[in-house]
C-alpha cells in the first residue's frame, strides 16, 4: 500500500509540474514586425521620373507615424528636396496596415485613411496598395529611428523655410 501512495503521489507530481510548464500565456504582447522606420531609396524607388520620391515612414510602437517624401535630383544627387507628408495613427490586422493620416500642413483638420497589404522580411517592408496607377508594390528598407529622427527634422526646417507661417 506505502508502494501505491508514494507511486500515486510520484505520477501526481509529475503531471503537476507537466501542466504548469506547458501551460501559455494567451496573451500575445509581441510589437507587430512592421514597428520602426523605414525608408526607399530615391535612386532605385522611381528609376523613370525626372524628380524621384522615396517615402520615409515611422511606425511608432504607440501607434502613432510620421511619414515624409524625399524628393532627389537624379542629374544632381546632393539636391535633395523634403516634403512633410503627414503624420497619423496606425494598426494592423493580419497582413493589412491601416493608416489614418493627417496632411498638417495643408488642413489639420483633413483625415485620409489607406490600407494596405505589407510583409517584413528581415531588414525588407514590401508594401502592396491600391494608388492611382492602380495596384502598386514597393519595398522600404529598415533604417534607424535616427536616420528617421534627422530626415523629420530636415523635412520640418525646409518645409518652415519654404512656409515661414505655418
Amino acid at each position: 500500500m506505502k508502494t501505491t501512495i508514494k507511486v500515486f503521489i510520484t505520477f501526481l507530481v509529475m503531471f503537476s509540474s507537466l501542466t504548469i510548464v506547458s501551460c501559455k500565456d494567451d496573451e500575445d504582447n509581441s510589437t507587430p514586425g512592421i514597428v520602426g522606420a523605414w525608408a526607399a531609396d530615391p535612386f532605385e524607388f522611381e528609376e523613370n521620373n525626372p524628380i524621384l520620391v522615396a517615402p520615409h515612414v515611422w511606425y511608432k510602437k504607440d501607434g502613432s507615424l510620421v511619414a515624409v517624401d524625399v524628393f532627389s535630383d537624379p542629374e544632381n544627387k546632393e539636391k535633395v528636396n523634403y516634403e512633410f507628408s503627414d503624420t497619423g495613427k496606425w494598426s494592423v490586422s493580419g497582413e493589412y496596415v491601416t493608416q489614418t493620416t493627417n496632411y498638417q500642413w495643408e488642413d489639420p483638420n483633413v483625415f485620409d485613411t489607406d490600407v494596405a497589404r505589407f510583409s517584413v522580411t528581415g531588414d525588407l517592408l514590401t508594401v502592396t496598395a491600391e494608388g492611382d496607377e492602380g495596384i502598386i508594390t514597393f519595398q522600404l528598407k529598415r533604417i534607424s529611428e535616427s536616420q528617421m529622427q534627422e530626415v523629420y527634422n530636415a523635412a520640418k526646417d525646409y518645409y518652415h523655410t519654404l512656409y515661414p507661417n505655418k
